[in-house]
């Protein structure tokens, strides 16, 4: 079992959830897919039930010094409830990531369009030394799919899509894409 890959998503979340509605004195439920924390937590296919509650409990214990003490429920959807504490640590302890910062910044900018984010990705791709790769899934509604290379520029894969409203993203995980493209959740 790991537990690096799974406090790097959950502080990850949080802090973007803090750039794009501010900090507060509050608690927050990040909700996951039971398969999806299995993955972020390093179980192998065909774990038992037994295994990923045993994971996740200790996952809470060992990050409770930071993230206080993690309340979680369900079964197949599971709610990790951080409490107040959490929040405040990820506030003043983890760095705002500049990427995420522009690209909401992008996002927000009237007029922006899918152009724009390709232009803000190989602008960063350029300057890491690397190169953004995307692709279209129109088939599945994903949008248009745009991600590093590198993952240690980013290692998120952002599938964003374009409407009368503007511009909107949904943030992935590269395990987890791969899963929902297995799945066919998403074109490969």
């Amino acid at each position: 079992m790991q537990t690096k890959k799974l406090f790097v998503h959950v502080t990850d979340t949080i802090k973007e959830w803090e750039l794009k509605l501010g900090t507060g004195e509050t608690d927050m439920k990040l909700y996951y897919p039971a398969q999806s924390l299995a993955i972020l937590l390093g179980l192998g296919e065909g774990y038992s039930r037994e295994e990923f509650e045993r994971a996740l409990m200790a996952f809470c214990r060992e990050v409770e010094p930071q993230l206080g003490r993690i309340t979680v429920s369900g079964k197949e959807r599971v709610c990790l409830d951080i409490p107040r504490e959490g929040c405040r640590y990820v506030a003043e302890k983890i760095p705002a990531p500049t990427f995420l910062m522009e690209l909401l910044a992008v996002m927000r900018k009237k007029g922006a369009d899918i152009e724009t984010v390709r232009g803000l990705f190989a602008r960063w791709a350029a300057q890491e030394g690397t190169h953004f790769l995307e692709r279209e899934d129109a088939h599945n509604g994903a949008g248009h799919i745009f991600y590093f290379e590198d993952a240690a520029v980013d290692s998120y894969m952002y599938c964003v899509t374009q409407d009368d409203f503007g511009l909107a993203y949904h943030r992935f995980g590269r395990e987890d894409f791969a899963q929902m493209e297995k799945e066919g959740v998403i074109e490969g």
